[in-house]
């Protein structure tokens, strides 16, 4: 049975989580050794941390060097969101 994670901080230097690229594929590395076939990474959506634009290029970067690693662990789009208010449904 497939596995996703939806809650991880995977994206590099994005916000508390991971800070390397390094980090980034060894957790990949973990995930894919405990049984996860997907991940939906959950960076921060808050002003101190970076922005959506920032958050979605790094996916993008860690895609591919996930696959250039060779680290069969399929992404997806997510964010971690603190507050449910008229400025989070005004981006959706």
């Amino acid at each position: 049975m497939p596995m996703v994670d939806l809650h991880l901080h995977l994206l590099p230097d994005v916000d508390d989580g991971c800070k390397t690229m390094d980090e980034t594929l060894a957790m990949a590395k973990a995930l894919v050794a405990l049984g996860f076939t997907a991940a939906a990474p959950s960076p921060h959506n808050r002003p101190e941390y970076a922005n959506r634009d920032v958050a979605l290029q790094r996916l993008d970067e860690v895609k591919v060097a996930l696959k250039s690693a060779g680290i069969a662990l399929a992404l997806d789009v997510n964010a971690e969101n603190f507050f449910l208010d008229e400025s989070l449904l005004m981006k959706l």
